[in-house]
């Protein structure tokens, strides 16, 4: 018997599945793999993403995607009209990251290989607000 993880998948909270499902697939470049009622998959190569009406957790939970470079990625997610809530930086973690939203409010921090020194405010964005006790 083994206890080796083989893989996780967030599950996202949203408002309406059907115009959750619209914006993931038409928006973001995602495929509907599976459907229930208020329950669905997408996935776009290896990553998946459980989408669930009004339930199982709340807006703005964040998920990180990663990839090889996000730039190609950025440029097809504003010809589709993607909510872009913050352009590519690159940070001292050693990453090229952008943040798209959907239309619930959740994050989709997409994660690439750094492109060159660290971005100038990337101390400023919403990857260092929030509350810090």
């Amino acid at each position: 018997m083994t206890t080796a993880f083989t893989h996780a998948v967030p599950i996202l909270c949203v408002n309406n599945l059907d115009d959750a499902l619209a914006y993931y697939v038409q928006k973001l470049g995602f495929t509907e793999r599976w459907r229930w009622p208020f329950f669905a998959s997408v996935g776009r190569g290896t990553a998946t993403v459980f989408l669930c009406e009004r339930g199982q957790g709340q807006a703005g939970t964040w998920i990180s995607i990663f990839m090889k470079d996000v730039m190609p990625l950025y440029e097809e997610y504003q010809q589709a009209g993607a909510i872009i809530a913050e352009t590519p930086m690159n940070f001292p973690w050693g990453h090229c990251e952008f943040l798209v939203k959907d239309i619930d409010g959740n994050f989709l921090r997409m994660t690439g290989d750094k492109t060159g020194p660290d971005s100038e405010g990337y101390e400023q964005t919403l990857r260092s607000q929030g509350t810090r006790e």
